[in-house]
C-alpha cells in the first residue's frame, strides 16, 4: 500500500476519533477511540519509510487528546464528589427530621397519659419540621388548652355557686355540648340568684311584720285594743303572704333541681359521645394494626384518644357528682321553707287565736264599761 493511501487512511480514523472523542462524554468509549488511533499509528509507521516522523506526529497528539480528555475527568470526579456529599447531607437532614418526629411522638404519649391522671396543664413542647406532625401537635395543644379553659371555668363558676357567690357567669364561646353545659350552668346561678332575691325580699318582709308585731305588744300595754286589733288582721296578711311567697319559692327550687337534672342528662349525652370516641379511637387502631407497619403512628395517637375519652368520661362523672351535691343542696333548702311554711302557717292560726282572745276582752270590758 502506498504511504499516501497510509496516511489519508490514518488521518480519517484521527478525524473519527476526535470527533468521537469530543461528542461522547464517557470514558470506555473515549478509551477505545484512543487504542484505535494507537493501532492506526503503529500500523502506519511500521509501513512506512517514514514511520518514525509519523509515530512521534500521532503519539503527540495522542498525549494531547489524553490530556485534553484527563483535565475533562476531574471536573466530573470533582461533580460526583459533590453529590455524594449532597447525599450526605440529605440522609443527615432526614435522620434530623425523624430524630424530631419520634420526639414530639414520645412528648404526646407522656402528655396523653398525664392527661389520662387529670393534669390538664401539660403541653407538648417540642416540634417537627414534617407538616402532618407539626400541625397535629398545634391541633393537640389547641385542644388542650380549650378543654381546660372550659372545664376550669365550670369549675370556677360551680365553686363560686356553692360559696353563694350567685352573680358569678360562665363566658360560653364554644359550641355543641360543653356550650349547653356552660349555659345550663349559668342558668343554674341565674335561678340561684332570683332565689336569693326573693329570699332577702321574705327576710324583710318577715323583719317588718316582727317590728309591726312589737309595735302590736306596746300598743297593748296602752290599751290601744282597737287599733290593735286592726294591725293583728294586717300581720296576718303579710303573714299569709310570706307563707304564700314561702310557697312559691319552694316551687322555684323545684324547677330548679329540676333544671340541674336536665344537666345531668347532657353530661350523660357527653359520657355517651366520650363512649363512643372511644370505640372510634379502638377502631382506628384495629384498622392502623392492619396497616403494619405504615400504621404504627397512627396506631399510638388512636390509642391516646382512646385515653383521652376515658379521662372526659371520669371528669363527667366528678362533674355529675358535683351537680348531685348541688341538687341534694337545693332539695335540703326546699325542705326547709316548706317547714317555715309551715311554721308560718301556725303563727297565722296562733295570731287569729290572739285576735280572738283580744276580741272577747274587748267584749268583756265594754260589759264592764
Amino acid at each position: 500500500m502506498k504511504n499516501s493511501t497510509k496516511i489519508i487512511i490514518l488521518s480519517l480514523v484521527g478525524i473519527i476519533g476526535f470527533i468521537l472523542a469530543f461528542s461522547v462524554n464517557s470514558i470506555w468509549v473515549n478509551g477505545v477511540v484512543i487504542g484505535v488511533l494507537l493501532a492506526t499509528a503503529l500500523w502506519t509507521s511500521l509501513s512506512s519509510s517514514s514511520g518514525s516522523d509519523v509515530l512521534t506526529t500521532q503519539l503527540n497528539e495522542l498525549e494531547e487528546l489524553m490530556q485534553f480528555k484527563r483535565n475533562q475527568i476531574e471536573p466530573v470526579k470533582a461533580e460526583y464528589g459533590s453529590i455524594e456529599e449532597k447525599i450526605n447531607n440529605l440522609t443527615k437532614t432526614h435522620e434530623a427530621i425523624l430524630e424530631q418526629d419520634t420526639k414530639v411522638a414520645g412528648e404526646m404519649v407522656l402528655l396523653a397519659d398525664k392527661v389520662r391522671r387529670g393534669h390538664f396543664m401539660c403541653r407538648v413542647a417540642s416540634d417537627s419540621k414534617t407538616p402532618h406532625v407539626h400541625l397535629l401537635k398545634k391541633t393537640m395543644n389547641a385542644m388542650l388548652d380549650a378543654t381546660e379553659k372550659n372545664l376550669e371555668q365550670a369549675i370556677n363558676v360551680l365553686e363560686a355557686l356553692s360559696e353563694g357567690k350567685f352573680s358569678t357567669r360562665a363566658k360560653v364561646d364554644v359550641e355543641g355540648k360543653m356550650a349547653q353545659m356552660l349555659e345550663k350552668i349559668n342558668d343554674l346561678g341565674t335561678a340561684l340568684q332570683s332565689m336569693e332575691y326573693q329570699n332577702n325580699e321574705a327576710k324583710e318582709v318577715l323583719n317588718n311584720n316582727t317590728q309591726q308585731l312589737k309595735n302590736t305588744v306596746e300598743n297593748l300595754r296602752s290599751n290601744q285594743f282597737v287599733e290593735l286589733s286592726g294591725m293583728i288582721n294586717s300581720t296576718v296578711d303579710r303573714i299569709q303572704n310570706v307563707a304564700n311567697k314561702e310557697h312559691e319559692l319552694s316551687g322555684n327550687l323545684q324547677s330548679l333541681a329540676g333544671n340541674a337534672q336536665e344537666t345531668k342528662q347532657i353530661l350523660v349525652t357527653i359520657g355517651d359521645i366520650a363512649d363512643q370516641t372511644n370505640l372510634l379511637a379502638l377502631n382506628a387502631a384495629i384498622e392502623a394494626a392492619r396497616a403494619g407497619e405504615h400504621g404504627r403512628g397512627f396506631a399510638v395517637v388512636a390509642d391516646e384518644v382512646r385515653k383521652l375519652a376515658e379521662r372526659t368520661q371520669k371528669s363527667l362523672a366528678e362533674t355529675a357528682a358535683t351537680i348531685n351535691i348541688l341538687i341534694q343542696a337545693i332539695n335540703d333548702n326546699s325542705e326547709e321553707l316548706n317547714k317555715n311554711m309551715d311554721e308560718m302557717m301556725s303563727l297565722t292560726q296562733y295570731v287569729g287565736a290572739v285576735d280572738g282572745k283580744m276580741g272577747e276582752l274587748l267584749h268583756t270590758m265594754d260589759r264592764l264599761t
